[in-house]
């Protein structure tokens, strides 16, 4: 059974993550997704946020163009759409990049959204791993987009959350003297 692939907000796995997990947490959180999309052979879905901004200081965003070339290249369905879960628009250069048959609405009010929106074009054999960003317990943006799912789809598909989903829970973790990069996470927010 080929393997769909949901990235959820994946900036918010770079200087939100960083806050929130600690530089050494999000970099293996950001290292176990960037896996994830190099191994991945099967159909990729995107979905991105305000924060999506922020990849271009990471070498995830490169990886995320690569896996939805090669994807594409191999004739699975790969797209990238904008869903943020403020409501935000898109920034200003942010592209959609979809398989060129997609002629649907790429930009959506929130991830729930647009998972709704992309559960009618996902493979019949539905084997769905969400991942991104974040879970906190049964509520954040990659659980509401696997129940945006459920939800669509139905008992029949197997939806899971990646291992490798950012978790509050590991904020907990974060020793008092961790160095947290605050001027990326300034730099994030300002835009300074």
């Amino acid at each position: 059974m080929t393997k769909t692939l949901i990235l959820v907000h994946p900036g918010s796995l770079v200087g939100s993550a960083n806050m929130n997990l600690g530089k050494s947490q999000a970099g293996a959180v950001r290292d176990g997704i960037q896996l994830e999309l190099e191994k991945h052979e099967g159909p990729i879905f995107v979905i991105d946020g305000a924060l999506s901004c922020e990849l271009e200081w990471s070498n995830l965003g490169p990886v995320i163009k690569a896996a939805l070339e090669r994807n594409r290249a191999a004739g699975h369905l790969t797209m990238r759409l904008w869903g943020d879960d403020g409501g935000d628009a898109p920034y200003d250069d942010w592209t959609a990049d979809s398989t060129p048959s997609w002629v649907g609405k790429v930009v959506f009010e929130g991830q729930e959204e647009a998972a709704t929106a992309i559960s009618g074009i996902l493979p019949k054999i539905r084997e769905i791993v969400v991942t991104g960003a974040w879970v906190d317990g049964d509520t954040g943006c990659v659980v509401s987009v696997a129940q945006a799912l459920r939800g669509a789809l139905g008992e029949d598909a197997s939806i899971s959350i990646s291992e490798w989903a950012a978790d509050m829970a590991d904020a907990d973790e974060i020793e008092d003297d961790e160095d947290i990069d605050f001027d990326l996470a300034t730099k994030a927010i300002f835009g300074q």
